[in-house]
């Protein structure tokens, strides 16, 4: 976090193929579908554990363990679909059944490709070297409209307010439980302790004199 003008350096465990699989798996139930908010959940991991970086030779890796995760949980929803179904998933689905000519069906092949630009993502986001501009035209992500901060703070700020824009969007649909008030204002669980941290950091941002006492 930033105080004073200065930046807290944590002191991290190493960023092992596997703990990176973890995190891109986890950033898609956190994103909700939004490459956006994924992006900023990679710098907030950037500005929080600055010696955190992926080598080319291990993205691949990454990717391969990362895709089986992805699948169960997108043939989970679709095959047994639930108003609590993966966010991520059901965005995708609505997307592809209004214009299904114009998206390739959710296969493994596909599930496959999205890990893997998603890690290149959060490769480039890791290691500060981040550019719009080396997208055009892809399948489900618009990245040439991201914009990524340098300022923590900002960074939380922007993942907050990208959660609730999305928790209002699944309220739509019928999700009564949103990311936010899960997350960040109950503190339950996202499975990763990094992310959990965010979290964290987030309800401190969004609420530096605690949170709100519910009206009598």
């Amino acid at each position: 976090m930033e105080e004073n003008g200065s930046k807290e350096v944590i002191t991290s465990p190493e960023l092992t193929p596997e703990l990176a699989a973890d995190l891109l798996f986890i950033s898609f139930g956190i994103s909700q579908g939004d490459p956006r908010l994924q992006a900023d959940t990679f710098q907030y991991l950037h500005l929080k554990y600055p010696s955190w970086l992926i080598q080319d030779e291990d993205r691949e890796k990454i990717v391969t363990l990362a895709s089986p995760k992805i699948a169960r949980v997108v043939y989970g929803a679709r095959d047994n679909p639930k108003p609590e179904a993966p966010p991520y998933w059901q965005h995708t689905r609505e997307r592809i059944d209004s214009k299904p000519d114009d998206y390739k069906p959710i296969d493994d092949t596909t599930i496959h490709e999205s890990a893997k630009l998603n890690a290149q993502v959060m490769q480039w986001v890791l290691s500060g070297d981040y550019n719009a501009s080396r997208f055009v035209d892809k399948q489900f992500f618009k990245y040439t409209e991201l914009k990524i901060s340098n300022s923590t703070d900002e960074t939380l700020s922007m993942i907050a307010d990208k959660m609730r824009q999305r928790d209002d969007y699944f309220k739509v649909k019928g999700r009564p439980t949103g990311h936010f008030q899960k997350y960040v204002v109950k503190g339950e669980t996202t499975g990763s302790p990094f992310y959990d941290q965010m979290m964290q950091d987030i309800k401190k941002r969004v609420y530096p004199s605690g949170l709100p006492q519910p009206r009598k």
